[in-house]
């Protein structure tokens, strides 16, 4: 697959990490900007899911009581 970045983003980002190739940089760019839209979303359901527990309970737990 092909695309077209701007020349200026590119400069940028290789000054900025330049022992990656531009291939990894413009993947982890990608990467970061999913995990960005997916928080996003998840930001949009607060106040709309209802939660039902105990937090203290819960922080209470150690991982030898979970199986």
């Amino acid at each position: 697959m092909k695309v077209e970045i701007d020349d200026r983003l590119l400069s940028m980002l290789k000054a900025a990490c330049p022992s990656e190739t531009i291939e990894s940089l413009a993947e982890q760019a990608l990467q970061h900007y999913l995990l960005h839209l997916q928080r996003r979303n998840m930001l949009s359901l607060e106040g709309r899911v209802e939660w039902e527990g105990d937090l203290d309970e819960m922080r209470s737990i150690s991982e030898d009581d979970i199986e």
